[in-house]
């Protein structure tokens, strides 16, 4: 992975960082402790699950991506601070605080709402970063957010929603071939699956648009506990039909 060296970011919306945000509802109260202002009020970090990537963003140009919460609930009366992002090489961390003030009667509705916001990087050059949501616990099982920065780039990203499948279609892709090394394995289906494994093949020359497509697919995924077990050895081959597929590595 190609690195930006020497490259250290750290704002808070306003110029060339921002947010926005919309929760669905509140419940629960905060759990952190309070700052200055109200003695009743509460500052915590959002405990977010998802953060989105493009296939390829573009560079020299801001990138807005989505972030959102997928368990759990606001707190009562939430007042969202603006998102944080920190860029230091090639990493980039996000996050989303949000303070509570319950009300004077000291009842919050009972509804619970997950929190949602948008979350504007600065221009970036070209290069491999990985995008990660501070706080969260390190998932062997979960593929890194890699965000590739390069020409002919989006400059967004959205998340769909929740618990949704993420799939790739494997007959979209180039599979003709001529000799097993044109082709590649790929994972195909719905790639937020737990314990995913290689599942088919296509064609070498086609390898970059679907690695394109399935950096975005993985980071709709959630975490997940499961533990997965090593995949089975396959390996990608040119079949009798001249199309790529894969078999068992015996």
């Amino acid at each position: 992975m190609r690195s930006v060296v020497g490259l250290v970011f750290l704002a808070a919306c306003g110029g060339s960082v921002g947010s926005t945000f919309s929760p669905d509802a509140s419940t629960s109260s905060s759990s952190s402790t309070s700052g200055g202002g109200d003695p009743t009020c509460t500052t915590s970090r959002l405990e977010l699950s998802r953060a989105c990537v493009p296939g390829v963003a573009a560079p020299g140009t801001p990138l807005t991506i989505e972030v959102d919460q997928t368990e759990g609930c606001l707190p009562c009366n939430p007042s969202v601070a603006p998102c944080a992002v920190s860029i230091a090489g090639n990493q980039i961390t996000v996050s989303v605080d949000v303070t509570s003030c319950p009300p004077a009667s000291g009842e919050c509705p009972a509804i619970c709402g997950l929190g949602r916001a948008t979350c504007e990087l600065p221009p970036l050059a070209p290069g491999d970063f990985v995008v990660t949501i501070a706080g969260e616990a390190p998932n062997a099982q979960r593929r890194p957010r890699e965000l590739v920065v390069a020409a002919g780039g989006s400059a967004s990203c959205a998340l769909g929603p929740p618990k949704s499948a993420s799939s790739i279609e494997p007959k979209v892709y180039e599979a003709s071939c001529e000799k097993d090394v044109d082709c590649m394995s790929i994972v195909a289906g719905d790639l937020c699956a737990p314990c995913v494994c290689p599942n088919g093949a296509i064609a070498v020359s086609d390898g970059a648009r679907y690695a394109s497509d399935a950096r975005a697919a993985y980071s709709q995924c959630e975490s997940f506990d499961a533990v997965c077990g090593p995949c089975p050895p396959q390996r990608a081959v040119c079949n009798a039909a001249k199309v790529c597929d894969i078999a068992p590595d015996l």
